[in-house]
């Protein structure tokens, strides 16, 4: 891990030609690795609330009961990372992310799951929610724009757990207002 660590933080700080240094040795203590990868935490966290999750869930749906939610916009806010681990990965830098907590809100299209009769129409509908204890792993390529770093993520996969899920929908029924 020590010297896939080294490579991020080498990519982070100067770009593409640092993140690929054929004849640099670096000697660090566990101790050492540890207080950097603490460090990192909230860099790590940056990247993740930047990710357009809309692309990565795009399309995704769940069933609740009788009612079917379809994502079509998914936004994470004040992501906190509470470990990660870095590996080399053929093409790029995984990292896998445990235990990631954020606020989210998006938009969804609801509707009544498995109806053949006098089902209602679709409802748009905005919802905000809290993430708690999620799973990201993705890999990522650094490259370097104007001498600036930049985090490309070629894959990522996820496990998502959301609480406290708030719809906000207008009814189609006048006498029902909004919800």
């Amino acid at each position: 891990m020590a010297s896939s660590m080294c490579r991020l933080i080498l990519g982070l700080l100067a770009g593409t030609a640092a993140a690929q240094p054929s004849s640099l040795r670096i000697w660090a203590t566990d101790s050492f690795v540890d207080g950097v990868q603490e460090s990192l935490k909230p860099v790590i966290a940056d990247i993740v609330c930047s990710i357009p999750m809309s692309r990565v869930l795009d399309g995704d749906s769940i069933k609740e009961g009788p009612v079917e939610i379809v994502v079509n916009d998914f936004k994470l806010s004040n992501c906190v990372v509470h470990d990660f681990t870095v590996r080399d990965e053929q093409g790029g830098i995984m990292i896998s992310i445990a235990g990631l907590s954020a606020n989210t809100w998006g938009s969804t299209i609801a509707r009544q799951a498995d109806c053949s009769f006098m089902c209602s129409g679709p409802l748009d509908a905005k919802f905000t929610a809290d993430m708690r204890d999620s799973n990201i792993a993705m890999v990522i390529n650094l490259e370097s724009y104007h001498g600036k770093p930049i985090v490309n993520v070629r894959s990522i996969s996820t496990d998502i757990h959301l609480s406290n899920i708030c719809l906000l929908y207008t009814s189609p029924s006048p006498r029902d207002g909004l919800l």
